[in-house]
């Protein structure tokens, strides 16, 4: 299920179209009504919410919530949002409402990579509390990884392994650096040339 089309962050690896650098929100109510049509429809026990940024809007996160508790509607589900973007309240909420499991993009273990290559304006301190937080509350929290961004040495690598152990993740996705067509990491490569610019 998709409550927000689009993402405002610009991250330098992120596929998302510049074009699509905004978001336009659901309604709670339209969400929930669609999630109620697929339990009655399908007898569906889980629902994934496919937004780049659940918690993007936590207004509208918290509306979805409510609406769910308030319907006494019990299904499970699953997002995907930033370490920054979320506190001990909203979670304390997303679990009364069904959410069990969260994915995060840690990316690097450096805060240098992270911040200054991959353009993630996510601090250490955002992820440690978000995963602390969601292990509280008894929601798995996963951590996914980008490894072989430019400039990244193998003590970064390093870095990435020893963070990824303090934090704890339930799942941890490790994944090679994409150079996606018209991201910043592309234009990159092919300035410094890298790639050739008919690589896909």
């Amino acid at each position: 299920v998709i409550t927000i089309r689009g993402c405002p962050f610009n991250c330098s690896y992120c596929s998302n179209p510049v074009g699509a650098r905004h978001a336009r929100f659901r309604s709670p109510k339209n969400v929930v009504d669609e999630i109620q049509h697929y339990i009655r429809e399908f007898g569906i026990k889980h629902i994934l919410f496919t937004d780049d940024t659940f918690t993007l809007n936590r207004k509208h996160a918290a509306g979805i919530c409510e609406d769910l508790i308030s319907r006494n509607i019990k299904i499970l589900w699953s997002c995907e949002t930033r370490a920054g973007l979320v506190d001990r309240e909203l979670l304390e909420l997303m679990y009364r409402a069904g959410c069990r499991e969260i994915s995060f993009g840690v990316e690097s273990g450096s805060e240098e990579i992270r911040q200054k290559v991959l353009n993630k304006k996510v601090s250490n301190t955002d992820l440690i509390t978000a995963f602390t937080e969601c292990h509280r509350r008894g929601i798995d929290a996963h951590a996914f990884c980008i490894l072989g961004v430019p400039g990244e040495t193998k003590e970064n690598m390093l870095e990435t392994l020893d963070f990824t152990k303090k934090i704890k993740p339930d799942v941890l996705g490790l994944h090679l650096t994409v150079l996606f067509p018209d991201t910043a990491l592309y234009k990159q490569a092919i300035e410094e040339g890298k790639i050739p610019e008919d690589v896909w």
